[in-house]
């Protein structure tokens, strides 16, 4: 399924925990916007437009201050989507 931009599932934290589900979310083909920090891995697969650590596809969303804390430690300053085709 394409990018769905109407109809989103919004993801502001990213543990292991959250992991299994954010692949069940991808697997059934849901559109994700999540909360990222945008550091050296992130950027690479932005550049790629494509998750090698989540298996999506990747694109972003806005920059955007204040919405949370990477799991890396940082501060988020990205939303991205994610999706599956």
């Amino acid at each position: 399924m394409p990018k769905d931009t109407k109809n989103f599932i919004y993801i502001s934290d990213l543990d292991d925990k959250s992991r299994e589900n954010i692949n069940k979310l991808l697997q059934d083909k849901k559109t994700l916007v999540m909360a990222l920090e945008v550091g050296d891995n992130v950027k690479k697969s932005l550049d790629k437009g494509f998750s090698d650590f989540l298996n999506a596809n990747m694109e972003l969303k806005e920059y955007k201050d204040n919405i949370g804390v990477c799991s890396c430690g940082e501060p988020n300053n990205a939303l991205i989507y994610l999706w599956k085709d």
